[in-house]
């Protein structure tokens, strides 16, 4: 389909063709490596297209013309390329050699992306693009950075290698002395010395979007739908989940350019690398994180020892790596049976809890406990303020902590949060502390001693719809005559979920079991809402405000949900007036297959079992495990697609149904649709779905009956 290519720039006069091969070389076009110039150098229209075929593929160049193109408003040149090409792959598609064709042209594809791997991240071209803005004056400057011993601790450049150097010799240079990802920090650093953000930024922009695009090509086709499906699932916490219909048939290339555009860079690089994380590429993480943040190059590059690390300016060299934290999991430190969290921090980073959200910034090995404790709220009244978060009280063993980064849940308009402030509650006092930064999930403060601290706001300030959450928690009844009571919680997302479960087990002596469900959802603070089931089951109270500054340690139940013996289906939905804030359905389904003790089995506090009863390992037949599990699979089923065809060959379901479930709007609907469709259809399809999830999700499968025992 060269062809194609070549008669659209056949239609260029020799000025379009020129500005055309300028979008090729500068860059502007994302999600594209750049062409060197010098290989567009006085080239004609035939050495275009191949100089794209060779660097982007075929389809690649396709996209990239019609992309060019509209840049440049020729609408009509690239409406006619797309069309053309259509025609072209549509035509292919339906001939008699169509699979041979496209095995082969798969084939061709993958060598080429192996073969091209180590040029999409094409460093010295993204430098040389960057040193084309600078001005000769600007040029010189840069170059005496370079040659200086006064710059960030890295090892200069002999002067002598870079007299009358060009740009391109300028780049070979620092590729040569400090490898292709030093090379870029040190640009960085240098362009910021010299007042360039602007500059520095579109560099580290251009920079990290290769690295993606280059991680991605990593991945084969089926690991990048998985990719694709956590991007869209919403269980990213601190991600918005992308709309499923963006990532609907898109490449690698549109995938990058999505991430880029609602994460922006830095927090692109990191749901990444959590997504791989979750996929257990665990080798794949190691290597783009080592690509990412580590030199990688010649062998002679020069070593950055410790003594270069220990003088480097990290504020200007390693911005992207501190705003990146390492997930930890805090050890219990109950020495007072308060809930004591003990962190001991090998190295100086940036380190996220896993069971708060809290982010500690080191500046070398520290032993840190910390615990959650109640806000006083007399001195709240006095100061006019109301809590917005947890209050945390801090100790430090050993070493210190130069920053702590508090989790919000605030939504604020514009981006704006100017109303949070951080307390520092010592004694009968508590000194307010302006925010160093406030960003979407997080208040980072700078800190020089320790104490408690915690998110405050003033108490007329504006109200916007919070992060909020929708917790739930089934106590049974040991007496027959009365009723189990589903108890619905309403808090903020950034209450710490295990101290939740803890104080409700305590205040009701582990017979509570908290359900996890789809909780997440948006709540507006001091406004009414009212939970509604499908008329089988009784609520009280009927309407209740959203009091969130009054959650962060009370943990009281916003509304109980009475569940009559024989109902064993619950649909629940949350609103304000009318607007539907969050809703579950047929709750309940798994909940009453085990009538003696039903609430056994669910995640986190297990009901005792009384002392008469010893406890029975139990097999469930496969056509027993869809309403036992019933709620865990319409969270945690995988990709349907493998399950469809195979379904369809048992005759459980037909092409129609398979398009219902498609065509709903998130993942956890399409799983509740198809299990919907499965218990309609009785037993046998019930039996033919386990089998089938035996067969291509073991895992899951194996972990559910493991819980069930």
């Amino acid at each position: 389909m060269e062809f194609l290519l070549l008669t659209s720039l056949q239609e260029l006069t020799e000025d379009q063709l020129k500005k055309f091969q300028s979008y090729l070389t500068s860059g502007r076009i994302f999600g594209f490596p750049l062409i060197p110039e010098r290989q567009l150098e006085n080239t004609d229209r035939q050495d275009t297209v191949d100089q794209m075929v060779e660097s982007y593929g075929l389809e690649g160049a396709v996209r990239n013309t019609g992309r060019i193109l509209r840049e440049m408003d020729r609408d009509d040149l690239a409406e006619k390329l797309e069309r053309d090409h259509t025609r072209a792959t549509t035509w292919w598609r339906d001939s008699s050699d169509s699979d041979k064709w496209r095995r082969r042209k798969e084939h061709k594809a993958m060598r080429k992306r192996k073969e091209k791997r180590s040029s999409m991240l094409d460093v010295p071209a993204l430098l040389l693009t960057g040193l084309k803005e600078l001005t000769e004056e600007q040029l010189t400057t840069f170059q005496f950075y370079l040659t200086t011993d006064q710059l960030l601790g890295f090892p200069s450049i002999p002067e002598s290698q870079l007299e009358n150097t060009d740009r391109q010799v300028t780049v070979d240079q620092m590729v040569k002395r400090y490898n292709p990802e030093g090379a870029v920090r040190i640009t960085l650093g240098i362009l910021r010395q010299m007042d360039l953000d602007d500059l520095a930024e579109k560099l580290q922009r251009d920079h990290t979007r290769a690295w993606l695009l280059n991680s991605l090509e990593e991945l084969n086709i089926n690991e990048l739908k998985t990719f694709q499906n956590y991007l869209n699932s919403g269980k990213l916490l601190g991600f918005p989940p992308m709309p499923k219909s963006q990532l609907e048939n898109t490449d690698r290339q549109v995938t990058v350019d999505l991430m880029m555009k609602i994460y922006d860079p830095e927090r692109a690089v990191k749901i990444t690398l959590r997504i791989l994380r979750c996929m257990n590429d665990h080798d794949l993480t190691e290597k783009l994180q080592s690509d990412h943040t580590e030199p990688s190059g010649p062998e002679e590059a020069v070593e950055i020892t410790p003594e270069i690390l220990k003088n480097m300016n990290w504020d200007d060299l390693s911005e992207e790596r501190e705003r990146f934290p390492e997930d930890f999991e805090p050890e219990d430190y109950d020495q007072e049976d308060n809930r004591t969290y003990r962190f001991q921090c090998p190295s100086a980073g940036l380190f996220q809890c896993s069971i708060t959200g809290l982010v500690f910034k080191m500046e070398g090995e520290v032993e840190v406990l910390y615990r959650t404790v109640p806000w006083g709220r007399r001195l709240l009244a006095q100061s006019v303020k109301r809590p917005a978060g947890p209050l945390f009280k801090f100790r430090c063993l050993k070493g210190s902590v130069c920053q702590l980064h508090l989790p919000h849940c605030e939504i604020c308009p514009g981006g704006g949060c100017d109303f949070l402030s951080v307390a520092h509650v010592t004694d009968d006092i508590i000194e307010l502390i302006p925010p160093h930064k406030i960003t979407e999930t997080h208040v980072i403060i700078n800190i020089y001693g320790f104490c408690d601290y915690g998110l405050i706001k003033d108490k007329d300030s504006p109200v916007f719809p919070i992060k909020a959450q929708v917790l739930l928690f089934y106590h049974p009844s040991d007496d027959p005559e009365l009723e189990p009571v589903l108890h619905v919680l309403l808090l903020p997302r950034n209450v710490v979920l295990m101290k939740v479960q803890e104080e409700r087990a305590r205040r009701n002596g582990m017979r509570e079991t908290f359900i996890e469900t789809t909780s997440d959802c948006e709540l507006t603070p001091d406004q009414i809402y009212s939970l509604s089931t499908d008329g089988y089951h009784k609520v009280t109270p009927k309407n209740k405000k959203f009091d969130n500054d009054k959650d962060y340690e009370n943990y009281t139940t916003t509304f109980a949900v009475f569940l009559p013996a024989k109902v064993q289906k619950a649909e629940l939905t949350l609103k304000k007036k009318k607007n539907i804030a969050w809703s579950i359905l047929d709750l309940l389904s798994s909940l009453f297959v085990n009538h003696e003790y039903p609430w056994k089995g669910f995640y986190r506090y297990h009901a005792p079992v009384p002392a008469a009863t010893p406890a029975k390992p139990y097999t469930f037949p496969g056509r027993d495990f869809i309403p036992k599990h019933r709620m865990a699979l319409e969270t945690r089923m995988g990709l349907l697609q493998p399950i469809f065809p195979r379904l369809q060959d048992h005759g459980v379901l037909i092409h129609e149904e398979r398009e219902e479930v498609d065509s709903k709007s998130t993942k956890t609907l399409q799983n509740q649709a198809l299990l919907d469709m499965v218990v309609r259809k009785g037993a046998r399809a019930q039996e033919h779905l386990y089998q089938v999830l035996k067969e291509v999700d073991p895992c899951l499968v194996e972990d559910l009956e493991e819980q069930a025992v």
